[in-house]
């Protein structure tokens, strides 16, 4: 509740509880300054205040955050608010046009307090990593009226939906796409924006870019999205599976489009470019499974026919050795995928895995004290068991911290880990899931002693690096790092 004079008031309702009593308060003021890495104050910024940990788009946010603009000399007052913690965010506006993903973009933040003698809070603004460029038909002129689409080559599709930015062309086919994550490489589509907010954005590959280049030339045929992709989905039984989600992206541009089954179990793709794609049927209590389809250039429809969908598979993953136990991470990702499901061993050094799509999967198993095991595995019967050895290593702790502040969205993870060697392979990556506690993940996994190099990435596009040593046995000492811009 908010009323004018007063400031605002929450309660948890809890069903059952009764009568709920909301106490409006007495008003504070924020005060603050907003400046450019460079020290000039930074005028007419969009500043949003409100309480930690809830989203400025939620139903009661209006009642409890206040958004405002700074005057020239960059400062600005946040008036009738609860005494206590703030979190104030400083948005920069849509550049180049706004695109597909409406995602706000924060170029500083802090947690403040609100109160009597609570200090002025200081605010130093980043710049957004970006990329710019031109986007072209083949004869060389500039496309207006398109989405230019950037989305991370690394990551599963569950971490990526987050990251994927995009930006409208100018009548000149100029784009700037915004807020991405600094010195990441970046797997680039386009589509028009027409068909994009008719449902039937399918990107056509045109390329890939690392964060923070300018000069980008990026070509697209305009007669390219002029195929239509068509199947029919149905189970062994012969009948619709119901709920069931299908999601079409290019190989070269992971940037899905979903859809649902009608009622015969049909899908249709409108607007394709020609091309290889990933389709995945994602088959409620069975998983994602994935096949590599082709749209043809020369025909004006592909028609993949009738597709069945073979039952789940019950997987038993068991392992044997001297670091089989409880709690290790098992995590298996059928082939072609971005998607995977994850459980964690019993007592028993066992995972079940009640439901999971039959054929090629790739199985990883890591946790404390354990060599991590990463290889691939065929799931055929309809009960299958993997039984994996499980050696010894030394237990790596891992912290990662962050400013809760420079997360804008309701949730803190996943978070994508990598564990890279002393020659850069990738040891294992994996998802660990919400923070245990605000502002910080934490996690622990086995290594075989060696160099290593661990990299981080969050929802909102902060990155961590450290590297560490990982003795032979025993237990390594805490890799700490700090997620940040």
């Amino acid at each position: 509740a908010t009323a004018a004079g007063a400031a605002p008031a929450i309660a948890e309702v809890v069903p059952g509880g009764g009568r709920i009593r909301l106490q409006l308060g007495v008003p504070h003021s924020l005060r603050g300054r907003v400046v450019t890495a460079g020290g000039t104050p930074l005028g007419d910024a969009l500043v949003q205040v409100t309480v930690p940990d809830l989203r400025t788009n939620e139903p009661t946010a209006p009642l409890v955050a206040r958004e405002l603009r700074t005057s020239a000399d960059g400062r600005f007052l946040a008036p009738m608010l609860p005494a206590g913690p703030v979190t104030v965010r400083v948005m920069a506006g849509a550049s180049g046009g706004a695109g597909l993903t409406l995602v706000p973009k924060v170029v500083a933040a802090a947690d403040a307090r609100v109160g009597d003698g609570a200090p002025e809070c200081e605010l130093t603004a980043r710049e957004l990593p970006s990329l710019r460029g031109q986007l072209v038909g083949p004869d060389g002129r500039g496309l207006g009226g398109w989405n230019v689409l950037a989305t991370p080559s690394l990551g599963a599709a569950v971490h990526r939906q987050f990251r994927n930015r995009s930006a409208a062309t100018d009548a000149d086919g100029w784009f700037t796409i915004q807020d991405l994550a600094a010195h990441e490489r970046y797997e680039l589509g386009a589509a028009p924006v027409a068909s994009a907010f008719a449902g039937d954005c399918v990107p056509a590959p045109v390329g890939t870019a690392t964060a923070g280049e300018a000069g980008l030339r990026l070509v697209v045929d305009p007669a390219a999205h002029r195929h239509e992709l068509a199947a029919r989905a149905l189970d062994a039984a012969g009948n619709v599976p119901v709920g069931t989600e299908c999601e079409l992206r290019p190989l070269a541009m992971p940037w899905p489009s979903s859809r649902g089954l009608q009622r015969d179990g049909s899908v249709v793709w409108r607007k394709v470019p020609g091309g290889d794609y990933l389709l995945t049927w994602i088959v409620p209590g069975a998983g994602a499974r994935g096949t590599v389809v082709r749209v043809r250039d020369d025909a004006d429809r592909t028609d993949l026919g009738v597709v069945t969908l073979a039952p789940a598979v019950r997987a038993t993953i068991r392992l044997q050795g001297p670091a089989a136990r409880a709690g290790l991470r098992v995590v298996v990702r059928p082939l072609p995928s971005d998607k995977f499901a994850a459980a964690t061993t019993d007592a028993l050094g066992v995972a079940e895995f009640a439901a999971v799509p039959p054929g090629d999967a790739e199985l990883l198993v890591h946790g404390s004290g354990m060599d991590p095991v990463r290889r691939n595995i065929a799931l055929i019967d309809p009960a299958t068991t993997i039984v994996v050895p499980a050696a010894m290593a030394a237990s790596v702790p891992i912290a990662i911290g962050f400013a809760p502040a420079d997360n804008l969205f309701n949730v803190d993870g996943p978070l994508h880990l990598q564990v890279l060697d002393a020659e850069g392979r990738v040891v294992f990556e994996d998802y660990p899931g919400a923070a245990r506690e605000r502002g910080l993940f934490d996690c622990s996994t086995g290594l075989p002693a060696g160099e290593y190099r661990l990299v981080a990435r969050s929802l909102w596009n902060a990155v961590a690096t450290a590297r560490f040593t990982a003795p032979a046995t025993g237990l390594a000492a805490p890799v700490r790092a700090q997620l940040k811009h």
